[in-house]
């Protein structure tokens, strides 16, 4: 038996025999090593012999090495005797009992950059394994194939975080590319229906992506060595978000605390269940993304982003309960996939300022992401009931989400932006999140919100005629929550925004033809002239005087209301118009008809998100992905719609001509 072992597979053979030598006597050692009972004994003294398998082990990470090399050629290129499940069965022998430990000593006692290697060569082998069944293959071979490059691949990185280092940080740019074979993966465990194989699928899985985190927060600071670029980490947010409406199936057959057992007793440390890691990854992934300039290939990647979490919201809407298995410990399980969204909101709103400036298509593509974000957060309300803002655990959670609706009200079409449940949410996140809130963070929100909210008199109109205004320039719950008088000067400035913004909106109202109907807005439009102006000369004195600039503030808010809720009664009866109601519809739909993959604002088919689909035939505008999103988007709005985007569609024609 030694002289078999030993012979072809001497280390000293040059790599190419060596791998030849491997594919000569491969069944021959992977019974020995693996299976068979016949060669318990042999199998017995090989572990007994600490200097056989420690060279059996290198040369097997040499022949791992050629496997992935090969595997990125043509099948018409393989090498002979190489086949596709050549890489995993090399795999499968070295986390077996047998060498596992002879593996170990060589990931420990390797290079940083031979580790690397391993690194990459497993991610290679996971990366280019077949996800449906080859010629004379089953499908539990596949799942097979997948869990062992996948075992090795998690006991590499595993090692680079135990280094000291950042032989870590150096490995997550070459696990990427291996991340859209979870989806495919996970796919074969529900559909092969074996318990045991898909704990050990779930568990190798959950193991990687915990470690992965572990990477990526420690490294947060100054980001991964040799860092992807942000379009690269956006796409591996839309690889595992692809994989979340497979987990309950996966769980059915293996419970998460089955696997997460698996995965603790494998890995010898803590690891979350597969669902948790998942999102917790995703959200560290878009941690990573620093948009510079702007850039039409990064702010498509983040759209497909953020549509991804859309979706993944709109699955978790309508997959409560599945979603509550899945995220064990979470009172209110729709909360984190809300976080998401918000981070993903964030880097469409870094990678395409407001779109005001950018052509029509580009600023429709934004419209239809508000407007998708809009509809994600009234789905996750409604699965969530009443109480949902109440139930965050973590106040950084709902800070986000306000402030991405408040971007949704400044840049969304104006079914969105005008939309009062939209403005009453915002309010009521306010309510619930001011007192909770630490000073930094209760600065960040209130510098975003209000000034997205100034650009947008509706959402500026409600929260003064609401008395969120007054609360905040009251300084709830203290008196002063800043200690820095120049911080306090400019929230307390922006605040004054929104009055300026809905001082604005009356002065336009009562210029129009129809200023007849607007004679009740005037006189107390002009009261609010003059706070405005007394508000500004405290604005511009030369050192930041907090509270002066504070009484002026409240003391023009009263006039500020009346004017605000004048405005709003006109704007009821201007929206009710059918002509206005019908421009509303016609901008709605181009936005959702913006998103090339499905123009059904509440399709929950993650899996379909990047993908273009079929067109409506009657305006030859809208996509969707599938028939069950065309059926249900026909009977939500697009049966109105349709034959506005067709005449759209016909006049832009006519003027490009």
């Amino acid at each position: 038996m030694r002289a078999r072992l030993t012979v072809p597979l001497s280390p000293c053979a040059a790599p190419q025999d060596a791998f030849l030598g491997m594919a000569a006597g491969w069944e021959l050692i992977l019974e020995a090593v693996c299976f068979s009972e016949a060669f318990r004994p042999h199998r017995q003294a090989l572990a007994a012999d600490a200097a056989l398998t420690s060279r059996l082990a290198g040369t097997l990470l040499r022949s791992l090495g050629m496997a992935a090399v090969a595997l990125r050629l043509p099948p018409n290129r393989w090498p002979l005797g190489f086949e596709w499940d050549s890489a995993s069965r090399l795999a499968t022998v070295l986390m077996s009992p047998t060498l596992f430990p002879a593996l170990a000593q060589h990931l420990q006692q390797a290079e940083n950059s031979a580790l690397l290697h391993v690194v990459q060569q497993a991610a290679t082998a996971l990366q280019h394994l077949p996800t449906a069944c080859p010629e004379g293959a089953s499908l539990f071979a596949v799942e097979h194939a997948h869990t062992a490059a996948l075992s090795l691949l998690s006991a590499a990185v595993l090692a680079t975080i135990e280094r000291a280092g950042d032989a870590g940080s150096q490995a997550v740019p070459l696990l990427l590319p291996a991340l859209p074979q979870l989806a495919p993966g996970l796919h074969l465990s529900a559909a092969c229906g074996h318990g045991p194989m898909a704990r050990d699928m779930s568990s190798r899985w959950a193991l990687l992506l915990c470690a992965m985190h572990s990477i990526l927060i420690s490294a947060s600071s100054a980001g991964p060595r040799n860092s992807p670029s942000a379009e690269e980490w956006l796409a591996a947010v839309v690889d595992l978000l692809r994989a979340l409406p497979l987990l309950p199936a996966v769980e059915q057959l293996a419970p998460a605390a089955e696997a997460q057992a698996a995965a603790q007793a494998w890995g010898q440390k803590p690891a979350e269940p597969l669902g948790p890691a998942l999102l917790s990854v995703s959200k560290a992934l878009l941690f990573q993304v620093q948009p510079g300039a702007h850039d039409p290939e990064l702010a498509a990647a983040a759209g497909r982003a953020h549509e991804a979490c859309c979706r993944a919201v709109q699955w978790a809407a309508s997959s409560a309960h599945e979603l509550g298995a899945l995220l064990p410990g979470e009172q209110a399980p729709l909360l984190p996939l809300l976080d998401l969204l918000a981070l993903a909101a964030s880097s469409v709103a870094q990678a395409r300022e407001a779109g005001r400036d950018e052509p029509a298509v580009a600023s429709r593509a934004l419209c239809g992401s508000c407007a998708a974000h809009w509809a994600a957060v009234q789905a996750a309300t409604a699965a969530g009931g009443a109480g949902l803002l109440h139930q965050a655990g973590s106040t950084a959670e709902l800070t986000s989400l306000a402030i991405s609706l408040s971007y949704c009200c400044m840049a969304g079409p104006q079914a969105v932006c005008h939309s009062t449940e939209l403005s009453g949410l915002l309010d009521e996140m306010l309510h619930v999140v001011l007192p909770r809130l630490p000073e930094v963070l209760y600065q960040a929100l209130l510098d975003k919100v209000l000034g997205y909210a100034e650009y947008a008199p509706r959402p500026a109109a409600h929260l003064i005629a609401c008395g969120t205004l007054r609360v905040i320039a009251s300084g709830l719950p203290r008196e002063s929550r800043t200690a820095d008088a120049a911080a306090q000067c400019r929230l307390l400035r922006k605040a004054a925004g929104l009055l300026i913004a809905v001082q604005q909106a009356a002065a336009a109202q009562l210029a129009a033809p129809e200023a007849s109907r607007t004679s009740d807005l005037a006189d107390v439009a002009a009261k609010l002239n003059v706070g405005v102006n007394q508000i500004m000369a405290a604005a511009a004195r030369s050192s930041p005087q907090p509270e002066l600039l504070r009484a002026a503030l409240l003391r023009a808010l009263p006039a500020a209301a009346q004017v605000a809720a004048a405005l709003q009664a006109n704007w009821q009866q201007a929206d009710a118009a059918p002509e206005q109601q019908q421009a509303a519809q016609l901008e709605l739909a181009q936005a959702a008809a913006a998103r090339a993959s499905c123009a059904h604002l509440a399709c929950p088919n993650v899996g379909a998100t990047g993908r273009r689909g079929k067109l409506c035939t009657g305006c030859r505008v809208a996509r969707y992905c599938s028939r069950a999103c065309s059926v249900a988007d026909w009977r939500a709005e697009h049966r109105t719609a349709c034959r506005l985007l067709a005449a759209a569609r016909e006049a832009e024609a006519e003027a490009t001509e």
